[in-house]
C-alpha cells in the first residue's frame, strides 16, 4: 500500500519558519550544479546568509562546481539539520533551487560571511575566490513524517525596503549585542534556540530573526512577527 506523506495540516508559516531556521543556522551545504554534458554534480560548500535571507557561498575558480556555474548558473543547495538520534532520514532538510549570481555588495556579503565563517579570513580575499548568492526559485522542505511541503521563495528571501534597512544596521547591531548584551544573547540561544550554555555572539539579523553563533554551533531565533522597520529590531 502506497502512503502519501505530504500533508496540508502543517501551516505555511510553520513551514516557512522551519525552512528559514535550516538555512540561517547552517554553516555548510551540498551544492548541486550541472556538468558540461548536463549531468548533475554535487559538492560541499561553506555558506552564510544575507540580511534579505538569500544564501551565499564562497567558491574558488579552481573548483569544478565554479566551472559549472560559469557555464550554467542553475544550482541547488541542500541544507540539513544536525543529527538528532539514530535515524538520519528523520533529520529536517530543505532543498533550494535557483540561479547563482555574484553578490551585489561585496563588502556587506563579506562581513556577513566572515561572521559565520571566521576561518575564511585567511583566503576570502584571494583573487580566485568569489562570493555568490542563490536567487531561489523553488524550495522543498522535508521536516519529518507528514511534514513535506513546498515553501514559497518569498517566505525565505525578502528583498524589500525593510530588509535593505536592516542590511545597513546589521553589522552595528551585531557588534552592539556582542559588546553590551552578551547575557541576553546567551538566554536567547539557550532558552529559545535550544543551544547549550556558553558564550554566544550575534552572527546576523534580518526581518524575521537573529542568528547566533558559538563555534562550531549556530542557532536561529525568530521574532514573534516580522520587523516593519529598523526601529523594531531593539524591541524584537
Amino acid at each position: 500500500m502506497r502512503c502519501n506523506l505530504t500533508t496540508n495540516s502543517w501551516s505555511e508559516e510553520a513551514a516557512a519558519r522551519e525552512g528559514r531556521r535550516l538555512i540561517h543556522s547552517a554553516s555548510e551545504a551540498a551544492l548541486g550544479t550541472l556538468s558540461e554534458d548536463g549531468s548533475p554534480h554535487v559538492s560541499h560548500v561553506a555558506c552564510a546568509t544575507l540580511a534579505d535571507g538569500a544564501p551565499i557561498i564562497l567558491i574558488s575558480d579552481l573548483a569544478l562546481h565554479t566551472k559549472n556555474v560559469d557555464r550554467d548558473g542553475r544550482a541547488s543547495l541542500l541544507f540539513l539539520a544536525p543529527p538528532d538520534g539514530d535515524d538520519t532520514n528523520a533529520r529536517s532538510r530543505i532543498s533550494v533551487d535557483g540561479h547563482l549570481l555574484p553578490v551585489v555588495d561585496h563588502g556587506v556579503a563579506r562581513s556577513r560571511f566572515l561572521r559565520r565563517q571566521p576561518q575564511a579570513t585567511g583566503y576570502i580575499d584571494f583573487k580566485d575566490f568569489r562570493l555568490m548568492r542563490l536567487v531561489p526559485e523553488r524550495a522543498h522542505l522535508v521536516a519529518g513524517f507528514g511534514r513535506i511541503t513546498s515553501v514559497p521563495p518569498l517566505a525565505l528571501v525578502d528583498d524589500g525596503a525593510e530588509s535593505k534597512t536592516l542590511e545597513e544596521i546589521d553589522a552595528g547591531a551585531c557588534e552592539h549585542m556582542d559588546d553590551d548584551h552578551a547575557d541576553a544573547l546567551a538566554v536567547m540561544a539557550t532558552a529559545l534556540g535550544g543551544g547549550p550554555d556558553g558564550v554566544w555572539r550575534a552572527v546576523g539579523v534580518d526581518r524575521y530573526g537573529i542568528n547566533l553563533g558559538r563555534a562550531p554551533m549556530l542557532v536561529r531565533v525568530e521574532y514573534r512577527e516580522p520587523l516593519s522597520d529598523g526601529m523594531g529590531l531593539r524591541k524584537a
